[in-house]
């Protein structure tokens, strides 16, 4: 059984990269569309004024959100329902200009409206509304990543591992060291441009053991292909790596 990665590039750090979800928010989306409402009545001189404000959502609250209210005003009351012609809050006649917080926990399943009417000379509120702890928002898993600059991570790599290198004069190379069982490594091998054939090989051929498990093949294509293995289970991991040039360029992984 053979397992293949073919590497674009050579002399670049592998990034394996997740697109992960954002965090979830944990209100519902009642409680998201409540959060930061505030209104009130401005005051008019010997005018005394009623104002009903009523707000019906098309899905229910949370069980365990809780609404926070903060109230005020001068010569004037106010009643909070939640849901609407349900009083779970009232305060008949605010004199002088105190500030009340009354917080409301949702308990049911099927609470979809609040309810807030105010009347007197002058009176403000204010609603927030917190998610409920019943309702924690998912964790997203980070996805792994390498350890180090490997060209061959979770494929052979507890068997050996392929590092981009640079010979004596500054060119481009690869490394290969053997994992011992206590997972310490042992260099095995480099291959050097000096190793590669002049011209280009018209079959596969094998250019050089590296090690017990180890061998290495340079392709037609110019490419050169590592087999790892085998293991345990008989598997035999395969990586493939661009032709090894005086530039590396950018690149990327694919299976």
């Amino acid at each position: 059984m053979k397992q293949t990665i073919r590497l674009i590039s050579l002399g670049v750090l592998l990034v394996f990269m997740a697109v992960v979800p954002a965090r979830a928010s944990a209100r519902s989306a009642a409680c998201e569309a409540v959060n930061g409402w505030s209104g009130g009545l401005g005051y008019i001189q010997n005018t005394p004024r009623t104002f009903v404000a009523n707000w019906t959502f098309a899905t229910p609250f949370d069980i365990g959100e809780t609404l926070r209210f903060r109230v005020g005003g001068f010569e004037a009351g106010m009643t909070i329902e939640v849901p609407a012609g349900t009083i779970v809050a009232q305060y008949p006649f605010f004199l002088g200009y105190p500030r009340e917080r009354f917080d409301y926990v949702v308990s049911r399943g099927d609470i979809a409206s609040i309810r807030i009417r105010l009347a007197g000379y002058y009176m403000y509120y204010s609603v927030t509304c917190v998610g409920s702890p019943l309702k924690a928002a998912p964790v997203v898993d980070k996805p792994p990543t390498p350890p180090d600059e490997r060209l061959n991570w979770q494929n052979g790599d507890l068997i050996a591992v392929i590092y981009p290198a640079t010979d004596a004069t500054g060119q481009p190379a690869f490394d290969v060291y053997t994992v011992l069982p206590d997972s310490q490594g042992i260099f095995a091998c480099r291959i050097a441009r000096d190793d590669l054939p002049a011209v280009a090989a018209s079959v596969n051929m094998f250019l050089k053991q590296c090690g017990d498990s180890v061998s290495v093949y340079v392709l037609t294509t110019g490419e050169i292909q590592f087999n790892i293995g085998p293991d345990s289970e008989g598997k035999t991991y395969v990586v493939i790596v661009p032709e090894i040039s005086s530039t590396p360029s950018e690149g990327g992984y694919s299976q």
